[in-house]
């Protein structure tokens, strides 16, 4: 039997590309983003079999700087709902290029719009750059739910995985805290900018989906507050005994 390089069945490209990063040495987020941004982009250029969903891009502005998204429209959409979705990447890697396979697939399936938020990313922008730009998106979609299509504010979903559930969860914490304030506030108080000039109500997201969101700072199996984590957190790749 041939054994040959030229013999053997080609990798699937996506493979190889996991493949590759598996095989490098542990990443250190802090000097290595670079080169994980390159590959994250890279990937999502492969081409994907199966229908693809179309998509628009928009730009709003938010304080003198542009906020991109792209929003996915279903070619059969079964639910008026629209998923506000933040990528990923522990804050200093994915946008809207690398999530455009994942965020599509979402809007297949589900049979909701789908806009990709494209916030701002550490190092180059620190702190609380990035969750500045959910907020202001949130607000903004939430006072005008028609610019992507919604005939309601009940009807923005929150949705991020990882850092992006992070940023999902404290911007619904934050607008919540907001309307507390403005719903406890005197007449001669000034209401949030935010609010809603029409009703006098603070937008609010009442709905919300986290996967796998970062919650607590330690992810240690050995230190971690949570069960899951001291139980499950452990290493599942392929391993050697060196």
């Amino acid at each position: 039997m041939d054994e040959s390089p030229r013999a053997r069945p080609p990798i699937n490209r996506l493979a190889r590309a996991v493949m590759r990063l598996f095989a490098a040495p542990r990443i250190n987020m802090r000097e290595d983003y670079e080169r994980v941004r390159r590959l994250q982009r890279h990937v999502a250029q492969l081409p994907l079999p199966g229908p693809r969903v179309p998509f628009r891009e928009v730009t709003v502005d938010s304080a003198g700087h542009p906020i991109h998204c792209r929003v996915f429209e279903p070619l059969e959409r079964r639910r008026d709902d629209v998923l506000l979705f933040f990528h990923g990447g522990g804050w200093v890697t994915g946008d809207i290029a690398s999530y455009t396979p994942a965020c599509a697939t979402m809007a297949e399936l589900t049979g909701c719009t789908v806009v990709s938020v494209d916030y701002r990313l550490a190092p180059e922008h620190p702190f609380p750059a990035g969750l500045e730009d959910c907020l202001h998106l949130t607000r903004l979609l939430l006072t005008e739910p028609h610019r992507v299509g919604a005939d309601s504010p009940n009807r923005i979903v929150l949705v991020g995985d990882s850092a992006g559930g992070n940023l999902a969860a404290v911007v619904s914490q934050q607008l919540r805290q907001e309307a507390g304030r403005a719903a406890t506030a005197g007449p001669g108080d000034s209401a949030t900018p935010d609010a809603n000039p029409t009703d006098g109500n603070t937008p609010t997201a009442g709905r919300q989906i986290l996967l796998y969101p970062v919650t607590h700072w330690d992810h240690d199996p050995a230190t971690s507050p949570f069960e899951s984590v001291r139980a499950h957190g452990r290493d599942y790749r392929l391993t050697t005994l060196e």
